[in-house]
């Protein structure tokens, strides 16, 4: 027996239920969507879109079954089975959490940042090309004077006060344009640095004199969490192989406040 995990985006996750119990929330059904693939010939493969229900003890498979114009119908039980465990083998990664199933992006703003640097970058190459081409400017010229423009022509005109030049962009916008990325680069580069800022965490009275919990920046939580979920996913495939018992550990490197000024950290983990 060698059990293994998968990995599903939230995108997959249509939807679940939770059931509240004895020892807390618990889930009681999850729906999840896959893409698998088949072999439809010697050479060629077909994509198939299908919905995974998972409820204690037991599992089913949703696929749409195609006509004979190979249009999709209803969706219709596909396959299904029971599980030696009581319980789903699914476990959560929120990053931030804030709820069952219910997790917060912690680079969220960082994300709205990054479009919107993308939307004042590329103004500013349009206003860069604009800018870059002077406009002639004529002035005193009649209908019947000719301009010609070139290293080798000359023009000449009757009025004396006639003028011929070249206009260019004052670059007072491109300038602001600039400060303006540079000041969202700034911003962009505050946030990022956030998640390694230490905060004052809720800590009990029992905890107060660990240093570790006086102390965690959101980073160190989001390493934490993962910590906790893949302790989570090592239960369930110790409970698949029958030991009811076992606690396992695992640590992840988060001592960020040692990160170096070239942004190295170290890249050592072990899990128990």
């Amino acid at each position: 027996m060698r059990p293994y995990s998968a990995n599903y985006p939230a995108s997959a996750i249509l939807g679940w239920t939770a059931e509240r119990g004895a020892f807390g929330t618990f889930l009681s059904q999850i729906r999840l969507k896959e893409t698998v693939t088949e072999s439809t010939g010697r050479f060629t493969v077909d994509t198939v879109e299908q919905i995974r229900v998972l409820e204690p003890g037991s599992w089913e498979v949703w696929r749409q079954a195609k006509t004979a114009d190979g249009e999709k119908s209803q969706w219709t039980l596909f396959e299904s089975g029971t599980t030696s465990i009581d319980v789903i083998p699914f476990v959560f990664f929120y990053r931030l959490r804030e709820g069952l199933g219910i997790g917060r992006p912690p680079l969220l703003e960082l994300a709205h940042l990054n479009i919107e640097h993308w939307q004042s970058a590329s103004d500013q190459q349009n206003i860069l090309h604009v800018a870059r081409v002077p406009i002639l400017f004529a002035k005193g010229f009649g209908t019947v004077d000719k301009i010609t423009v070139g290293a080798k022509a000359a023009t000449t005109a009757k009025d004396a006060h006639a003028e011929l030049k070249y206009v260019e962009h004052s670059g007072a916008a491109i300038e602001a344009g600039r400060n303006a990325i540079h000041d969202l680069e700034d911003r962009m580069r505050q946030i990022g640095a956030e998640l390694l800022t230490e905060r004052l965490g809720e800590v009990t009275a029992q905890q107060v004199n660990s240093e570790d919990e006086d102390n965690r920046s959101t980073l160190r939580k989001i390493v934490e969490e993962f910590e906790d979920s893949l302790e989570s996913c090592l239960a369930l495939m110790a409970l698949w192989g029958g030991d009811k018992n076992a606690d396992p550990r695992v640590e992840l490197f988060k001592d960020f406040a040692t990160v170096s000024p070239a942004g190295h950290t170290s890249n050592q983990r072990e899990i128990k």
